[in-house]
C-alpha cells in the first residue's frame, strides 16, 4: 500500500471513529477495544500487514476525539469564533442579494430562489414546505456541496471558450465571486470547498487524483468540528454530492456516450443527476422519510435546478447595478422557478391522493 492510499484510509478511519464517538454516548469500551486490537495487530501481524494497527488506532482516536472536543472547546467559544469569522461586508452583500431577489421575482419564486441559493427557507409558506417534504425534494434547499456544485458546473459551462489549462482558475474566480455575494458562513465555505473540488476534479482529473484532496478536506473539517460528520446535513450532503460528481458521473457518461466528447450542458445535466443519485440515501436518513416515487419529481426538477440557481444568482448580482438590466434574466429565472414550484405542488398532491 503506497503512502497516498495509506493517507486516504487513515483519514477515513479517523472520520469513521468520530462518527462512532458521536453516535454512541459511552464509546469507552469501543475505544479500549480498538486500542487493544491495534496493539495485537502490531505484535501479531506480519510487517507488511501492520498498517492495520495504525488504522485501528486511528478509529480509536476518532472515537475519543468528540469527547475531548466537547470537554476542552465550549459551545459558546465555538459560536463566538464562527461569528467573528464572518466579515460584516459579506453579511451586507448576502442581505442585499436577498432583497434584490425579493424585489425582482414573484414571492413564491424568490422564496424558492433563496432556498436553493442560500438555504434560506424563511419565505416558504407552511403548505409549500409540506409539499416539498411530501414530494421528496426538500434536499434541494439544504445548503450543501450539491447546491454549489450545480452553480459552479454552470459557471464551468459558461467558460467553455477558456483554454483547458486556464479553466480551473476561471472556475475558482467564479466560486470566489459566488461565496463573496452569498456570504461566507461556515456552511457556505464547506459547501464551496466540496462543490469546487468536485467540479475541478472533472476538469483536471487527469492531472491529479482527487481522492487525496477529498480525504484531506474531510479530515480538516472533522478535526475542526467532529460533530458535523453526524449532525450537519450540509456536510453529509456535500460529500454525497461530491461522490456522485466524481465517481457516478464518469460512469454514466461512459455508458451513454462511450469516449465521445459531450457538450457543456449535457455535462451539467449528467453531473446534476449523478449528485441527485448520490444524495438520495442521505436524504432518506437525514429527513426521516423516503417516498420510492420521489425519483419522478426529482428527475423532472433536477435538470432545471442549475439553470434556476444560475439565473437567480445573476439576477440578484446584476441588480446591484440596475434592476432594468436584471429584468430579462429575472424573467428567465422566474420561468424555471415556477416550473419547479408547479412540479413540487402537483407531485405532492398526487402522492397524498395515492396515500404516500
Amino acid at each position: 500500500m503506497n503512502s497516498r492510499r495509506i493517507f486516504i484510509w487513515s483519514s477515513v478511519c479517523f472520520c469513521a471513529g468520530c462518527g462512532i464517538g458521536n453516535l454512541i454516548k459511552r464509546p469507552g469500551f469501543i475505544f479500549l477495544g480498538l486500542l487493544l486490537a491495534s496493539l495485537c495487530f502490531l505484535g501479531l501481524l506480519k510487517p507488511e500487514k501492520r498498517i492495520f494497527a495504525l488504522f485501528a488506532f486511528l478509529i480509536a482516536l476518532g472515537c475519543f476525539y468528540p469527547f475531548a472536543y466537547k470537554s476542552f472547546i465550549g459551545h459558546s467559544e465555538r459560536k463566538e469564533a464562527e461569528d467573528y469569522a464572518i466579515m460584516r461586508p459579506l453579511f451586507y452583500a448576502k442581505a442585499k442579494l436577498s432583497d434584490n431577489l425579493r424585489r425582482n421575482l414573484s414571492p413564491s419564486s424568490s422564496a424558492l430562489a433563496l432556498g436553493i441559493l442560500l438555504g434560506d427557507k424563511s419565505g416558504f409558506s407552511f403548505e409549500f414546505g409540506n409539499n416539498m417534504r411530501a414530494s421528496g425534494t426538500t434536499h434541494i434547499t439544504a445548503l450543501s456541496g450539491f447546491n454549489v456544485t450545480v452553480i459552479v458546473s454552470f459557471i464551468s459551462a459558461l467558460f467553455f471558450f477558456v483554454p483547458v489549462k486556464l479553466k480551473p482558475f476561471a472556475i475558482l474566480i467564479g466560486i470566489i465571486a459566488f461565496v463573496a455575494l452569498v456570504g461566507s458562513s461556515p456552511s457556505i465555505i464547506r459547501a464551496a470547498i466540496m462543490g469546487s473540488l468536485a467540479v475541478l476534479a472533472t476538469n483536471i482529473g487527469r492531472l491529479i487524483d482527487i481522492k487525496s484532496p477529498m480525504a484531506f478536506t474531510a479530515l480538516l473539517m472533522v478535526a475542526h468540528n467532529p460533530e458535523i460528520i453526524v449532525y450537519d446535513a450540509g456536510f453529509i450532503l456535500s460529500f454525497s454530492a461530491f461522490f456522485g460528481i466524481v465517481f457516478i458521473a464518469p460512469w454514466i457518461k461512459e455508458k451513454l456516450f462511450k469516449e465521445k466528447e459531450i457538450g457543456a450542458f449535457k455535462k451539467v445535466f449528467i453531473e446534476s443527476v449523478s449528485a441527485e443519485i448520490a444524495v438520495a440515501p442521505a436524504v432518506m436518513l437525514i429527513f426521516g422519510s423516503f417516498n420510492w416515487l420521489s425519483f419522478l419529481p426529482n428527475i423532472m426538477i433536477i435538470w432545471s435546478v442549475p439553470f434556476a440557481m444560475a439565473f437567480s444568482f445573476v439576477s440578484g448580482a446584476v441588480s446591484f447595478f440596475s434592476d432594468w438590466l436584471a429584468f430579462p434574466v429575472s424573467m428567465i429565472a422566474e420561468i424555471f422557478l415556477q416550473y419547479e414550484i408547479s412540479v413540487i405542488n402537483i407531485s405532492a398532491h398526487c402522492f397524498q391522493y395515492l396515500g404516500f
